[in-house]
């Protein structure tokens, strides 16, 4: 190329006239087009890896090990992180699988599992695994962003599985097939990330008791008759941001120090909250001081105004109770005895 590029500056300077710029462009054009191959091969290449990889693990994990390759490996020996955990969990599913057919059984759970996966995706949160019925969910695990901005996106994605589940339920019953309850527990705290497993098999996942609390709070949705639990420090991330309504404090079995539990409020119900919150509050006072008949009081007049309501149906029963058999000793937080 630079020798024709002299020849034609010669024959210029002699006053030919020899068609240098079709040749050049034809020379650009070419490498233009090796260059545009190599990009398209890429593009394709990275989609194969990553379709490959998303079947294995959770779809950020896999752009992950792509696009951050020795960040993502730096991780898999173990490093603690703050995280937020989620567990979701399908109320009396073991029953159903004594009584329903498999195979429909098994399309429903399909259904509703591939629902819960969207809002996990849409929040970009991992995937941890499936354990059955139930889904764990990590946020903070693979990204820098600060606990805040996880935090919440773990509670909207909570709030999204519900508003999901409400579709889903509405359609089955249309179907003439039985439709799922489900609680959620969300807990934010410090946790080892790591690959964890044998030689045979491993997994990039969440230890600790972070991840041994937040599936707690799942379980306690049962107790308190509510379908979603965020821990106080939840709570403290989003609060801001949330409309949160305080359910208790408790200690829960094999742990000394309490834990704050709340319930975040959809928008669809904020206005019936709103009205009946300042009985709640009044209720919430008056249990924590240990004045339970008028705790008692307070938390009836809140379950008339919102008939069938969990929380206020357990505390009242439980401030009753109370007020026959005060506890030895109360400082606002209530015992768990078993898990």
């Amino acid at each position: 190329f630079l020798l024709y590029d002299q020849a034609v500056r010669w024959a210029m300077d002699a006053g030919h006239l020899i068609p240098f710029v079709p040749i050049a462009l034809v020379q650009l054009t070419g490498g233009g087009g090796v260059l545009i191959k190599q990009f398209l091969q890429s593009v394709l290449e990275r989609r194969r890896l990553q379709g490959m990889l998303s079947r294995m693990v959770s779809r950020n994990v896999a752009e992950a090990i792509i696009d951050n390759k020795d960040s993502f490996y730096a991780t898999l020996g173990g490093v603690r992180r703050p995280v937020t955990v989620l567990f979701s969990d399908v109320h009396g599913f073991t029953s159903m699988t004594e009584d329903s057919d498999p195979a429909a059984l098994v399309q429903q759970l399909n259904e509703y599992l591939e629902r819960m996966v969207d809002a996990v995706f849409a929040e970009n949160g991992t995937l941890d695994k499936f354990i059955g019925d139930a889904v764990m969910a990590v946020w903070g695990n693979l990204s820098v962003r600060p606990p805040e901005e996880e935090a919440r996106a773990a509670v909207r994605s909570a709030l999204a599985m519900l508003a999901a589940l409400d579709t889903l339920n509405a359609n089955w019953q249309a179907r003439g097939i039985a439709p799922f309850a489900i609680g959620i527990g969300l807990h934010h705290g410090d946790a080892i990330v790591g690959n964890i497993g044998s030689d045979e098999k491993m997994e990039p996942t969440v230890i600790g008791d972070t991840v041994n609390l937040a599936s707690r709070l799942e379980s306690l949705t049962k107790t308190y008759g509510c379908n979603l639990l965020l821990s106080g420090e939840i709570a403290a991330l989003t609060g801001d941001t949330l409309t949160l309504r305080p359910l208790d404090r408790v200690r829960v079995k094999g742990k000394r120090l309490p834990v704050a539990l709340f319930t975040a409020i959809p928008a669809s119900q904020a206005e019936t909250w709103h009205g009946i919150e300042p009985t709640w509050t009044a209720a919430m006072a008056a249990y924590s001081a240990g004045d339970f008949a008028a705790a008692a009081t307070h938390f009836a007049a809140v379950l008339a105004a919102m008939p069938g309501d969990g929380p206020a149906t357990l505390l009242v029963r439980r401030c009753t109770d109370f007020a026959s058999h005060p506890p030895a000793a109360w400082d606002g937080v209530y015992t768990l005895e078993s898990k």
